[in-house]
């Protein structure tokens, strides 16, 4: 994978180390987790089987399928520039919009930054519960 994948392999891995076995992580690219990880399907959940059209949509939705962590990655958000059907269908638009104003998401709540380059870093969240 090139260097602008290996962002999900650290997300994976961070994971792995630090969230409770019972964890669930959303994410764009859960087949690069999988492989450098071993975590089971069971414990990642791809965006793309989001059925969630809005912000609010979003986070009723993870919680309702158990979702405790959130991968927000940069690589999808910038294949949006080239109007890239995996980026629409992994619903980067909509974790583009997440980023952009995530203080207004207290449900969301950052707890690691993977920066790959001084330009590219994504951003791991955890799913408050109410």
């Amino acid at each position: 994978y090139s260097v602008r994948r290996i962002e999900f392999k650290k997300a994976g891995l961070w994971f792995k180390e630090h969230a409770d076995s019972d964890s669930r992580l959303l994410l764009t690219e859960s087949s690069v987790v999988r492989y450098y990880t071993g975590l089971s399907s069971e414990r990642l959940y791809p965006t793309e089987l989001l059925h969630a059209t809005t912000t609010d949509a979003f986070i009723r939705e993870i919680r309702s399928l158990g979702v405790t962590h959130v991968y927000i990655d940069d690589f999808y958000i910038r294949r949006l520039q080239t109007h890239d059907k995996n980026a629409l269908d992994r619903k980067a638009p909509l974790l583009k919009e997440l980023r952009t104003r995530i203080a207004d998401y207290p449900e969301l709540q950052l707890v690691h930054t993977i920066r790959v380059e001084p330009d590219i870093a994504g951003y791991l969240y955890t799913v408050r519960t109410r």
